[in-house]
């Protein structure tokens, strides 16, 4: 159905065969330690799918709406499983097809029911909308509202890094995997306490000039190498 109406209407997507986490990323990820505060990163684009991008699938049900009788007189409850139908055959589509996106939910299932929390961090353009947490809860809906991060925008455009540092789940792990490791998981703790007072700082994240400054410093090493 969704794959049809695409075709319909000429639309193009940014597929990328390449891309995406295969059996075997997962296979390693499910082998790997656990303890009952562990927690998978995913991406979203070109990661749990296979596109870079998202469609507004809200939008393209309200077309069909305006565009096509059949769908306006439906009786609600035929139209409530039409648009379920719909959602999941984008899923199927976004994913790379049905036995992908399979894999894909029964690894999840397996580290939801091992304890381990899932997160999706993502720059798509429509992380923020209420719509783009729906489609990750068709793709799986145990995933909490709040582990659904978006670092596209001000003040992280972007960097993921820096999201991380800043977020009061992950700025430990950040600190600790750092230089120093759990003396600057200690200091990453004592900044955050810092920063929740009127006036304290950022916890955990460096002035994006100085982190300029030491990438160009690195480069400039490199390049006399």
């Amino acid at each position: 159905m969704f794959v049809k109406y695409l075709t319909q209407n000429n639309m193009k997507d940014e597929y990328d065969e390449l891309s995406g986490i295969r059996e075997e990323d997962l296979k390693y990820l499910a082998a790997l330690p656990h303890g009952p505060t562990s927690a998978v990163l995913f991406d979203w684009d070109r990661t749990l799918t296979v596109f870079e991008g998202v469609y507004n699938i809200p939008s393209l049900i309200l077309t069909l709406l305006y565009n096509n009788k059949k769908y306006r007189d439906m009786p609600k409850s035929e139209f409530n499983n039409f648009k379920t139908t719909f959602w999941e055959d984008a899923i199927i589509y976004l994913f790379g097809g049905r036995a992908r996106l399979t894999m894909i939910r029964d690894a999840l299932n397996d580290l939801s029911t091992r304890g381990i929390q899932i997160f999706i961090l993502t720059n798509n353009g429509k992380c923020e909308e209420d719509w783009f947490k729906s489609i990750v809860h068709t793709l799986f809906a145990s995933i909490p509202d709040d582990h659904i991060l978006c670092s596209r925008n001000a003040p992280f455009d972007g960097d993921k890094g820096a999201y991380l540092k800043a977020h009061s789940l992950f700025r430990g792990l950040c600190a600790a995997a750092a230089p120093g490791g759990a003396a600057a998981a200690a200091a990453a703790a004592a900044a955050a306490a810092a920063g929740s007072a009127p006036g304290g700082a950022a916890a955990g994240a460096a002035p994006r000039s100085r982190r300029r400054r030491s990438t160009l410093k690195r480069r400039r090493r490199q390049t006399r190498k």
